[in-house]
């Protein structure tokens, strides 16, 4: 048996490899990406400002493709934007655009640009003094002083996690490539080619880390830690290709076009590291600017009160409930308890709620209509007080999310009972002298729970699933509205991130079904 559960938990990390596969080429390939919602959301509110039709308004620019489709890994090819989400191979992090334009200084572009869930392009100029060194048909270097954004996270007084910004004084160097060409001369407006490299000002990387830490609280450690993630790994710098700078428009008919200004020089900078689901890094929302983690977590609290009311309930109350069926098999009690299960059945889980909130809390208002909690309920009120106040806005959505699984489990229960009494093993235990009561609870019962015990481990699985339709109408904030509004908004790395985990729980839910049923039956011996 130890040999087949090892088989089965090497089994698991590739199936959950299979299933997080498919499901991130599925959000490569889905009509209506990211990337179009992007440009609809940029188009609508062009239209409302400057009051012409959304088909009309401007597309992205191509810094905000460029950054959309890194968020997305849109900018990798499949299988390394797949290996490098999943923290196979080092990725890059801390991504950022430093312009170099007409002698102008850089504008360094943060790594998470997001507000209100639309992308934008928010930048600084970088400070200090930069020059130009001509070297000839085949040299020169350039180098300016920048400001890097190193992206960290620092936790609340109440411990949450938020992402703030830590500027860092840098140097970033070019040397021209060999045979390149002037900056908008002999090109059409061109680019030059620059080999680049950048390196923070240890120094002034030093007094940086420093004011962030005094000013978030961080200790030591923390900003030891810091220094060493900012400045003390490598940065790695190289130019994006930029499209020739369009011609300028002629003053008069009868003038020539004026020749091209010089295409800006935008970098790419960033760091490489290990960073994905094997690293704890399930990336961050696009909709909420979160980490996933974070997002998934502050919503567990209210998928694990239901989902662990609906497993004691289905399972406290159907067991007992399909044994007592079975011994009074046809009398009014199974008949009368047999309607209401099935009512319960045929009725679609929103469907009961709409009938249960109208009578009960409408109608006699014996239960509030939504919500998880009183707003009014005190903070210091007693734990009695917020018990009964959580059992009571618990009690309605609980009964429409069990409905379904009472008859199921019920009924499955009894025919099962059914079947073992009916057995030549019950019959000769009976004629021993063996009590009823004790051939049914000591014998019968225990194989009866075969069945059961091959789905009690899929329970695991229901613990992050959760039901948006049933917490809409109630107006519960838990999983399933989770993955339902990252679904519809294209949050795709939330639903990644709720999609790996629910299929984590779900194979060790299976695993754990197999236990259960070598516990319940000792004549099962998996591997043999």
């Amino acid at each position: 048996m130890r040999q087949y559960f090892l088989r089965r938990l090497l089994l698991l990390p590739l199936t959950l490899l299979g299933i997080t596969f498919v499901a991130f080429v599925i959000t490569r390939f889905v009509p209506g990406g990211p990337l179009d919602q992007a440009l609809a959301e940029k188009q609508q509110a062009a239209a409302k400002s400057r009051g012409i039709s959304a088909g009309n308004s401007s597309s992205l620019s191509p810094q905000e493709e460029l950054l959309l489709k890194r968020f997305y890994k849109l900018d990798r090819p499949l299988l390394a934007g797949y290996v490098e989400w999943l923290g196979a191979w080092p990725a890059p992090v801390q991504q950022q655009i430093v312009e170099v334009a007409g002698g102008q200084w850089p504008v360094v572009s943060g790594q998470w640009p997001v507000v209100s869930g639309q992308w934008s392009v928010a930048g600084g100029q970088g400070r200090g003094q930069g020059s130009a060194v001509a070297g000839g048909a085949g040299g020169g270097e350039i180098e300016r002083k920048v400001t890097l954004v190193f992206s960290a996270t620092v936790r609340t007084a109440k411990g949450a996690r938020r992402q703030e910004n830590l500027r860092l004084p840098a140097v970033l160097r070019g040397k021209r490539a060999t045979g390149a060409g002037s900056a908008g001369g002999g090109t059409g407006g061109g680019v030059e080619k620059f080999a680049w490299s950048v390196e923070p000002d240890a120094a002034g990387a030093r007094d940086a880390v420093a004011a962030f830490a005094k000013k978030h609280n961080l200790t030591d450690a923390e900003a030891d830690a810091l220094f060493n993630a900012a400045a003390g790994n490598a940065w790695t710098a190289r130019q994006l290709e930029t499209p020739p700078a369009a011609p300028v428009a002629a003053s008069s008919p009868s003038a020539a076009p004026a020749a091209p200004a010089a295409a800006p020089l935008q970098v790419d900078v960033f760091q490489r590291r290990f960073d994905g689901i094997l690293q704890g890094n399930f990336g961050r929302s696009f909709l909420r600017g979160e980490p996933v983690l974070d997002v998934i977590v502050s919503k567990l609290p209210v998928s694990l009160w239901f989902g662990g009311w609906s497993l004691v309930l289905t399972y406290g109350v159907c067991i007992p409930l399909g044994i007592l069926k079975a011994l009074r098999h046809k009398t009014p009690l199974d008949n009368l308890t047999s309607v209401a299960l099935f009512t319960g059945y045929a009725l679609p889980g929103y469907i009961l709620a709409v009938i249960l909130l109208y009578v009960f809390a409408f109608r006699l208002q014996l239960f509030p209509h939504s919500g998880f909690a009183d707003p009014d309920l005190p903070a210091n009120a007693p734990p009695l007080t917020v018990l009964g106040d959580r059992l009571r806005h618990t009690f309605l959505p609980l009964l429409c999310l069990t409905s379904g699984s009472f008859a199921l489990m019920t009924m499955l229960m009894k025919n099962t009972l059914l079947d073992n009494l009916a057995l030549d093993y019950v019959r000769t235990a009976v004629a021993k002298g063996v009590t009823f009561r004790d051939a049914v609870l000591k014998h019968a019962f225990r194989n009866s729970l075969v069945p059961i015990a091959t789905s009690f481990g899929n329970c695991l699985g229901a613990l992050l699933t959760g039901s948006f339709l049933i917490e809409k109408i109630f107006d519960i904030d838990g999983i399933g509205l989770l993955g339902f509004s990252s679904l519809v908004g294209r949050d795709y790395p939330v639903f990644l991130g709720l999609l790996t985990c629910s299929s984590l729980l779900l194979l060790l839910g299976n695993i754990l079904s197999d236990l259960c049923v070598a516990a319940v039956d000792p004549r099962i011996r998996f591997g043999e």
